[in-house]
């Protein structure tokens, strides 16, 4: 999935709405999520912006 726009606290995406952010590193941001289909929270990982042109590290990504 391609993110349009800021990435922060009560976006939804698809089934997910992002509650808060849980860190912060490098590759890109964890936040703690709410899973509207299993009524239970997840953690979701979104890679930085500027990595998702690179194959490796889409790649990389998938396979964590």
């Amino acid at each position: 999935m391609i993110l349009q726009g800021a990435v922060e606290a009560g976006r939804t995406l698809g089934k997910y709405t992002l509650q808060r952010e849980l860190g912060r590193g490098s590759m890109g941001v964890v936040f703690l999520a709410h899973d509207e289909s299993l009524r239970r929270d997840v953690a979701i990982k979104i890679l930085s912006a500027g990595l998702t042109s690179d194959p490796r590290f889409e790649e990389w990504f998938r396979s964590e």
